[in-house]
């Protein structure tokens, strides 16, 4: 396995930079792909968990504005309403730790491939999703083979930050916008919490899972 080329340190330090103006630039059109990676990323997690829980796909769909919305029927309202984030969290996790391990990686692409296949498969999507969603399956696979380069290793662990970081992002506009519909203020309806509340504990998860992640990353030989 090819060593990295470079030091943990300038690495760490390169990584938090982008991820940095990834999320000051979220809404401008200079880091549209990663938005569109994150937003596919966590619609898909969303739509699978409710196939997985008895129900049904009315319609999912992703404009070219990256706006996400999928309607269900059935399931389980919780775990379809968590899922979102649990999937953000979870492919950045895996993509942070398997970035290394090319075998493993490219099992997890694959699967992640299929699932969005599915989804296509088991809804009504519109032009735009279907787009995309060949789309990001395409780059998954296209990452997947370059795995044992050093440089696609580094932009599979921005990914994952990123995507881990698009938690925040979604839960900042969930504070700051009384008019955002997020996944906090859907589970709030549902389990009748206060959306402010839920929305800190899961900036208090995701900042937790970002720190831990990056930290056994870059500092596990300290």
């Amino acid at each position: 396995m090819n060593k990295i080329n470079f030091t943990p340190k300038f690495e760490l330090i390169l990584i938090s930079v982008l991820t940095f103006f990834s999320f000051v630039l979220w809404d401008s059109f200079l880091i549209y792909p990663i938005k569109m990676f994150s937003v596919m990323i966590h619609e898909t997690f969303h739509a699978f968990t409710t196939l997985l829980t008895g129900g049904k796909i009315s319609s999912i769909n992703i404009d070219l504005n990256l706006g996400g919305k999928i309607e269900t029927e059935f399931g389980s309202s919780i775990l379809i309403s968590l899922s979102g984030y649990f999937g953000s969290l979870f492919v950045g996790l895996l993509f942070f730790k398997l970035s290394q391990n090319e075998k493993l990686f490219r099992f997890f692409i694959y699967s992640l491939s299929i699932m969005i296949l599915i989804v296509l498969a088991n809804s009504n999507p519109n032009a735009d999703y279907i787009f995309i969603s060949l789309l990001i399956i395409s780059f998954l696979i296209f990452i997947a083979v370059f795995i044992n380069n050093n440089y696609f290793q580094f932009l599979i662990r921005f990914l994952g930050l990123v995507s881990m970081i698009y938690v925040l992002i979604d839960l900042k506009n969930d504070l700051l916008n009384d008019f955002y519909v997020s996944d906090a203020k859907i589970l709030s309806d549902i389990i009748n919490v206060n959306s402010f509340l839920i929305a800190l504990v899961w900036i208090f998860v995701t900042s937790a899972l970002i720190f831990v992640t990056v930290k056994n990353f870059y500092f596990r030989n300290d």
